[in-house]
């Protein structure tokens, strides 16, 4: 379901501002945090027990960005990772971290094209659940968010390529390996299964080639009838 102006609420003017300022490196020096830093962990779900119990954080935390906000800092979180993460380059279209009521899609009736009011509903309705009890240990990926910042270079490759690891299943991939989709066949029984129709096929095959055999043995052995002069 789209989401339109009515499911916003959305407290958001234009005079809100973030304080973070980029330097020329890229970093982002602000009044909430020290530098932002990327992880070197190999999966997201490792982040997930690192966390500092602040009630709100970045969305890249997964990725190591240790930043967090207090309720009180809804602007401040939002302007964080539209200012520091997405440096105002805005997607079309978002999910919500928790739930599936809603897609945000500033292309939607309602939006009117408006990305940055798209973003500020979403990231509200995203506080809400927050507010509602739900923490970052129970955050699901938002892949249209990691496409856009793969193909903007808003993140590395190495950072990207982490970040479409992440699954919303409460484990390691590693622990899951063995895990197969519905309807999996394994190699082995495929092989089995291929072998199996082969013979089928053959046996089917001489069938029909003996029957044919008879056919033309039949012939033969008639009789030849000569007509009387």
């Amino acid at each position: 379901m789209s989401v339109g102006t009515s499911s916003c609420g959305s407290s958001y003017t234009e005079g809100t501002q973030y304080s973070g300022q980029f330097s020329v490196d890229g970093s982002v020096c602000s009044d909430y945090t020290v530098a932002t830093q990327y992880s070197t962990a190999s999966h997201p779900h490792e982040m997930l027990h690192n966390l500092v119990p602040n009630p709100l954080p970045c969305e890249l935390f997964a990725v190591g960005c240790d930043v967090t906000f207090s309720f009180s800092e809804v602007d401040a979180w939002i302007e964080h990772v539209i200012t520091a993460h997405l440096r105002d380059k805005l997607p079309f279209k978002v999910l919500c971290w928790f739930c599936d009521q809603w897609d945000y899609d500033c292309r939607s009736p309602g939006m009117g094209g408006d990305r940055r009011y798209n973003f500020d509903c979403r990231m509200r309705h995203i506080y809400d659940h927050f507010v509602d009890g739900q923490t970052a240990h129970n955050m699901r990926p938002d892949f249209y968010m990691i496409e856009h910042l793969g193909r903007h270079g808003l993140v590395s490759q190495n950072t990207y390529n982490l970040l479409r690891k992440w699954h919303d299943i409460p484990c390691s991939i590693e622990e899951i390996r063995h895990v197969q989709r519905r309807g999996f066949v394994p190699p082995r029984r495929l092989e089995q299964q291929r072998h199996s129709e082969k013979i089928i096929i053959d046996d089917e095959k001489d069938h029909r080639q003996w029957k044919k055999a008879q056919k033309e043995k039949g012939n033969r052995d008639k009789p030849s009838h000569h007509s009387k002069r």
